[in-house]
């Protein structure tokens, strides 16, 4: 599972809409939806701040993803 499918599945099960997750952290709603629908790839820098936002580790999120774990 790819690190945006994993994000999208944490906003949704936290209740919160991509709008709001766009503000909180900065990102763009233009360039979150289209990330969360795997239309593109996560930079970096939006991945972290995403992460902070829902207090999720970065890195155990892309661990999982190389290792082709289930969250």
């Amino acid at each position: 599972m790819s690190v945006e499918k994993r994000i999208a599945l944490e906003i949704k099960r936290r209740g919160m809409t991509i709008r709001a997750v766009s503000n909180m952290s900065g990102v763009p709603y233009s360039k979150l939806q289209p990330s969360l629908q795997e239309r593109r790839e996560l930079r970096a820098e939006e991945f972290l701040s995403i992460c902070q936002i829902l207090d999720m580790d970065p890195m155990a999120i892309a661990k999982k993803t190389d290792e082709g774990g289930v969250a």
